[in-house]
Parts: structure tokens; C-alpha cells; sequence
């Protein structure tokens, strides 16, 4: 409640998004962890507390908690590609995209499919 839907939508393209990504990577890591990850990233915003006490209260494998908590690991690349994509650091995307084996060209195809995919998800396309 009295959180803007734009936090929720955002949350539904990093799910999607870092899904996708994962799809085309040379990485081998799992589709639903990478959504995990992605869906979870905005999650102290949303409830309005810190990631670290947000992770104690879920059960989830300390490779997710770890990405969200610290931003390292193999899913965390992931969603901080997502992240340096949203705000414009393409220098970070490509040399990000370049190490995961992710054609960067790929890439905003990618973004707009899970815009896309947000969209029809919740019914506002």
C-alpha cells in the first residue's frame, strides 16, 4: 500500500529480464533463480526494509541472498546488468554483457520483451 505501481512493474521487467538474459548466456545458472532475482531486487523498497532483514525471513539459497545482499555472485551479474542497462551505463553493459557471452545487441530486444511481458501481466496492455 502507498507505493507507486511503477515499483511493482519494475520488479516484474527485472524478473523477466535477467530470465532472458540468462537464456542467451554462455552462464550456467537457473531461469527461475535469475526471475528470483530480478522480482526480488526492489524488495526492501517495497516493504520498507533493509534487504538483509527481508532475506532472514525468506528461505531462499544463499547464492539468491548473496546477489541481492551484496551484488556478487553469478545471479547478482545478472541483475546488475539489468540495473546498468535501466540507467543508461553502457560502457558497464557491454563489458557486463561481453564476460556472460551475451551478444550486446541482443540486449534492448530483450529490455522490451520483458516491458512487454510486465505489461500483458498485469493486464495493461
Amino acid at each position: 500500500q502507498n507505493k507507486p505501481d511503477e515499483l511493482l512493474r519494475l520488479a516484474c521487467i527485472r524478473a523477466r529480464f535477467c530470465e532472458l538474459l540468462g537464456e542467451i548466456s554462455h552462464l550456467k545458472v537457473k531461469k527461475a533463480e535469475l526471475f528470483t532475482v530480478g522480482l526480488f531486487s526492489l524488495l526492501d523498497a517495497i516493504i520498507d526494509q533493509p534487504m538483509a532483514e527481508v532475506m532472514k525471513k525468506l528461505p531462499l539459497s544463499n547464492e539468491l541472498v548473496r546477489a541481492l545482499t551484496e551484488r556478487k555472485g553469478r545471479l547478482a551479474a545478472f541483475l546488475v546488468l539489468a540495473i546498468a542497462y535501466e540507467k543508461g551505463r553502457w560502457r558497464t553493459v557491454e563489458k557486463l554483457a561481453s564476460r556472460m557471452g551475451i551478444d550486446p545487441a541482443a540486449i534492448p530486444g530483450l529490455y522490451y520483451d520483458s516491458c512487454r511481458w510486465s505489461n500483458s501481466a498485469a493486464n495493461l496492455e
